[in-house]
């Protein structure tokens, strides 16, 4: 992504894969310009919302402006949350399922301090807040 700049609040995940944007532009011609997004996050087996917005105005290089920049606003607030929360639901889900143990999401191997765990060694450490 090469437009990072004055628009960018904050700098954004180097690793995006997931993120799906969705959007359109209203067809009335020639004005208002009038865009909306969605933006998701879509794992596995689930979708996150990310982000939402509707931009109008006269100018279009000011509805794409503040759309880029929304959405920039978004993914930046909302990414690292999201991914950890769903790391988190996956091994829950593992240990709900299972005696044996479960292989731990590799974003959480650094919290727990292990690759893999059953039920009382996850009881243990109090569980993981989402």
């Amino acid at each position: 992504m090469e437009a990072r700049g004055s628009l960018w609040s904050s700098e954004l995940p180097e690793n995006l894969d997931g993120l799906k944007i969705f959007h359109h532009r209203s067809a009335r011609v020639p004005e208002p310009y009038v865009c909306m997004y969605v933006a998701l996050y879509v794992g596995p087996s689930f979708k996150t919302m990310l982000g939402a917005s509707v931009q109008s105005d006269k100018l279009a290089k000011i509805v794409a402006a503040q759309l880029v920049s929304s959405i920039a606003q978004d993914v930046t607030g909302r990414w690292n949350q999201t991914l950890r929360t769903r790391q988190v639901e996956i091994l829950e889900a593992c240990r709900f399922l299972t005696q044996s143990s479960c292989n731990v999401p590799e974003g959480l191997v650094s919290e727990l301090k292990i690759k893999s765990i059953n039920l009382s060694q996850y009881l243990q450490k109090g569980g993981l807040p989402k």
